[in-house]
């Protein structure tokens, strides 16, 4: 058996071996299938290890992109942390134009020498492919690559182009931002070739995604800026045409405005001027100084396309000035340079027929040194929106200036009107001065001596002023007195009509006589040509005298003065023979009678020329208010978005007719308070039936409550017998009592009147309430007496005001005068005319139960007896 095995055993040997050997290529190709599942694990690791770095980097860079909206910010952190993650020697981003010319915006270079930035690349023939942009591979999201400029299948201008840019291999990924192929998103390897990887592409690409989202955002965000800069600008131009009445402060605040926030080289603007046929530079505004200041520059129009263009109302866009083929554009290229942008100023409200050229006032006309810059839509808008508000801001303000100077006009006229009345007031005063002297006194030198002093004084310019009386053969005069501040004196020297025939015998006619001569007899010595007014001193009865005054030649006496002069020798007449009268005759009544007349003339002359002026501003006013209707300018009461009324001249104008009825009114009441106080006009008593009568007059106030929100009730006692007094004197003081409480009475409350029957021992015992009694002394045996109330509910007189408001021009402090307006007068003349019938007038104000405030007015008069002739 150890035979057979140990023959088998010799037999089975090469078997043997060659089981050993299997074994050993065996265990020698596991060896191997081991390694290598080494190494792919180690490669699927590094790999996966890659793609989790990536995605890091992708992340990181995406929420650096959402949370910038600065463009260059967010451009330039991607292009400077892809060249650090990608390892290449430069990345750029490149953005086209609306020409889809483009330059590089952004990038990040190993190097300074292979900086690119702010370089416009022109690619000839990728230019020729974006021929239709819309359809081009690049907005399809196409990824372009060279691995080796050299080597690979590229045109021979791009490979040339390539090389120019020191390029050995490229990898573009388009930005399409909404559609829109905005850029691009390159990286070169400039030192040697380079095998790009799908990772980088993939990593490339998604970053193009987060750019597209970033810069769609921060455009978003760049527009919502531009539109609230162009708002605000907008808001400051309205604000600087609210501040200022100025035209060239508001064009010095809009082209600065304007060139600050378009960061332009220049902002100029230049009003047309057809009359001239030219355009002028109105405001200029420069970045720098040093740039030529074209303030004041004349532009011709003839010729000139560009201006022809702008008549037209048509934005006109210039490349350069160089590059337009007008001499008169050629003429200003060279001081100013670059590309323009001119707008048209266009005029507000100008007639269908004004010819075309007129439609422009001017433009606003933008440059940026640089030629050929592309304007961009946001920019046009907001200089649009700049243009719209300097159009409005000349309108508005031209309209100012002529309504100013209309104003300027009427200040003009209404201030000489003033100060003619004025004039007219203190020749009144000095006249009433000398009115009173002549009545205080009956001596003839005193009388005399205090008109020429009053008149030498009250005049201006009055070197001397001299009065003589003629000698009863009318051929020579006495000068009697004297008021000198100058000339040297000749009182009590005689004069002989023979030394001057011409002039005397025109005084002795009756006529003044104002010339220019050498100082007149007996002054010789006096060689000064002196202004000269002779008026006689004058009566029905003849010649009295005459009075001389004296000025410097280069003035003279104009109508009211010598008017004046006139009343003046009018009122010495009056002295002269009143005071011979008194000494001479008693019998001389007649003659003192007519003389009476005379002040009675005065006072209507007095009147007239009070009335005049205001008559005459009147009638100004009503001529103004044609004129202006027909202009369309009076009549707007709306108001503009502001709260401001869109016309001023309306108000103004209401002003204006407001306070010279109020001039009116105040010279009105002047003169009856006048004459109440002479007492010149008779009473007219006639019998009133208080219950018809009363309301009657209030019937004419009905409409007024109605308007003014406020309750009229009129309550009369019944079975009043009738009332004789004088029914203008009683109708006015009804009137003027409730054109007060319609004045004062706030909406809302009521307005009473009532008459009844008065007793005499109750009123004497009301609250606080005391007067004189009427019927003493003027009618001590009155029969009948009655009260006339007006009570107004709403409104409380302090108790120290009510004893001064009958006072003339007094009013209440805390009334608003600019409110209620009126001259103080009314209630004054109110207790006059009262006084007159010889009533009495009493106020009572106090608080009512609901603290509402009462104030009642009664008036207490007579029944006075009429005339045998009356009945």
């Amino acid at each position: 058996m150890r035979d057979l095995g140990d023959a088998h055993d010799s037999e089975n040997d090469p078997e043997r071996e060659a089981n050993k050997e299997a074994d050993k290529g065996a265990n020698k190709e596991a060896e191997n299938l081991e390694g290598r599942s080494l190494a792919d694990m180690q490669q699927t690791l590094a790999t996966e290890q890659q793609a989790i770095e990536r995605e890091r980097f992708i992340t990181r860079l995406a929420q650096t992109i959402r949370q910038s909206l600065d463009l260059q910010t967010m451009l330039h952190a991607t292009v400077e942390q892809v060249r650090h993650f990608l390892k290449v020697d430069r990345v750029l981003i490149y953005q086209f134009q609306p020409d889809w010319s483009g330059k590089v915006v952004a990038e990040s270079v190993a190097r300074d020498p292979l900086s690119l930035l702010d370089r416009v690349i022109e690619d000839p023939c990728f230019a020729a492919s974006l021929s239709l942009p819309d359809s081009h591979p690049y907005v399809s999201g196409r990824i372009h690559r060279v691995n080796d400029v050299q080597r690979d299948d590229l045109s021979d201008c791009y490979r040339e182009m390539l090389t120019q840019l020191q390029v050995q291999a490229v990898l573009i990924i388009p930005i399409v931002v909404q559609d829109r192929l905005w850029g691009l998103l390159v990286s070169h390897h400039c030192t040697a070739p380079h095998q790009w990887d799908a990772l980088s592409e993939d990593l490339l690409q998604q970053l193009s995604t987060q750019l597209a989202i970033g810069i769609s955002q921060a455009e978003l965000y760049r527009q919502t800026q531009q539109q609230a800069q162009k708002e605000q600008l907008v808001n400051q131009l309205v604000q600087a045409v609210r501040n200022s009445l100025d035209l060239q402060t508001v064009f010095a605040n809009a082209t600065t405005a304007i060139g600050e926030m378009l960061r332009l080289d220049r902002a100029e603007l230049v009003r047309y001027q057809p009359e001239q046929g030219c355009w002028i530079n109105v405001c200029s505004y420069r970045n720098r100084p040093e740039l030529p200041d074209a303030n004041g520059v004349v532009i011709p129009d003839e010729g000139n396309p560009i201006a022809a263009g702008l008549k037209q109302l048509q934005v006109m866009h210039v490349s350069s000035l160089a590059d337009e083929p007008d001499p008169i554009s050629q003429s200003f290229a060279e001081h100013f340079p670059g590309a323009w942008m001119l707008v048209p100023i266009p005029r507000i409200s100008i007639a269908e027929t004004e010819a075309a050229e007129r439609r422009v006032w001017g433009s606003l006309s933008l440059n940026y040194q640089q030629p050929s810059r592309q304007w961009q839509s946001w920019e046009l808008e907001t200089v649009q929106a700049v243009v719209d508000q300097l159009a409005i801001a000349i309108q508005q303000l031209s309209l100012y200036q002529s309504v100013q100077r209309l104003n300027d006009d009427l200040e003009h006229q209404v201030a000489h009107r003033t100060a003619q009345l004025q004039q007219a007031l203190e020749f009144e005063a000095l006249l009433k001065r000398i009115t009173d002297k002549v009545r205080d006194s009956l001596d003839e030198a005193q009388i005399l001596q205090g008109v020429v002093e009053e008149v030498g004084q009250g005049l201006p310019g009055i070197l001397c002023c001299r009065t003589a009386t003629y000698s009863p053969d009318l051929q020579s005069s006495i000068i009697s007195y004297e008021y000198t501040t100058w000339l040297p004196s000749a009182e009590g020297q005689a004069v002989l009509f023979s030394d001057k025939p011409d002039l005397y015998r025109q005084l002795l006619a009756g006529l003044p006589f104002q010339f220019c001569q050498m100082a007149p007899d007996p002054l010789p010595q006096v060689q000064e040509s002196l202004a000269v007014l002779a008026f006689p001193v004058f009566d029905d009865q003849g010649i009295l005298g005459d009075i001389w005054l004296f000025r410097e030649r280069q003035q003279w006496f104009n109508d009211a003065e010598i008017r004046l002069v006139q009343q003046v020798a009018t009122q010495c007449a009056i002295a002269i023979r009143q005071a011979r009268l008194y000494y001479t005759s008693l019998s001389q009544v007649e003659e003192l009678e007519r003389l009476n007349r005379l002040k009675d003339d005065f006072l209507s002359t007095v009147s007239h020329e009070l009335r005049t002026p205001i008559a005459g501003i009147k009638m100004s006013i009503q001529l103004l208010e044609i004129h202006l209707n027909r202009l369309g300018i009076l009549g707007d009461s709306r108001s503009d978005p502001y709260g401001n009324r869109s016309n001023p001249i309306t108000r103004y104008f209401q002003i204006l007719q407001d306070e010279c009825q109020r001039e009116s009114d105040l010279i009105n009441n002047l003169l009856d308070l006048s004459h109440l106080d002479a007492e010149v006009d008779p009473l007219l008593p006639s019998e009133i039936r208080l219950d018809l009568w009363v309301p009657h007059i209030a019937e004419a106030f009905i409409e007024q409550t109605r308007d003014n929100q406020q309750q009229l009730f009129i309550n009369v006692a019944a079975n009043l017998p009738p009332l004789i007094t004088d029914s203008s004197y009683l109708e006015r003081i009804l009137t003027e009592l409730l054109t007060n409480a319609c004045k004062y009475t706030p909406a809302g409350e009521r307005i009473t009147v009532e008459a009844r029957p008065w007793n005499r021992s109750r009123n004497h015992h009301q609250s606080g309430q005391s007067f004189a009694d009427p019927t003493e002394p003027a009618y001590p045996n009155a029969p009948t007496l009655f009260q006339i109330c007006v009570t107004n509910t709403g409104v409380e007189i302090p108790e120290a005001e009510r004893d001064r408001i009958f006072e003339r021009f007094y009013r209440i402090p805390s009334n608003d005068p600019w409110r209620y307006g009126g001259t103080g007068l009314g209630l004054a003349l109110v207790k006059r005319l009262v006084e007159r019938l010889g009533g009495a007038i009493a106020v009572e104000s106090s608080h009512t139960e609901d603290s509402r405030g009462e104030t009642c007015f009664t008036v207490t008069l007579p029944s006075l007896e009429l005339t045998s002739g009356e009945r």
